[in-house]
């Protein structure tokens, strides 16, 4: 086996556009049915968690950073590796503050 055999494939994508260098980071997905604006969300979390930097700029370009910002901020941080979020918020210039397992909320109220 060659060391290209194992190369992402970034030249072939789905019907959808969503190059096979995507198809490990959502092997939980049916890959060939992988929609890139339906599944926008999913798409970014997996890859922020486990792309690699050509991934990365994929989402950039795809999305645009603003809507990946809008990402992680409505995500919560438990989605993330500690890693991964850790670049991301850097990258991104999301305060920690703004996710939203961050965010304080009121406790509950028992009757």
């Amino acid at each position: 086996m060659w060391y290209t055999d194992c190369m992402p494939d970034w030249e072939h994508h789905n019907k959808f556009g969503v190059p096979e260098a995507f198809r490990s980071l959502l092997w939980s997905f049916k890959f060939d049915a992988i929609d890139p604006e339906r599944s926008k969300e999913d798409i970014i979390v997996n890859t922020l968690n486990d792309g690699t930097l050509k991934h990365w700029h994929w989402i950039i370009e795809r999305y645009g950073r603003e809507a990946i910002w809008h990402v992680l901020a409505k995500r919560l941080t438990t989605e993330f590796y500690p890693e991964s979020l850790n670049l991301a918020l850097l990258v991104f210039d999301l305060p920690r503050g703004r996710m939203a397992a961050m965010r304080r909320v009121s406790p509950l109220r028992y009757a």
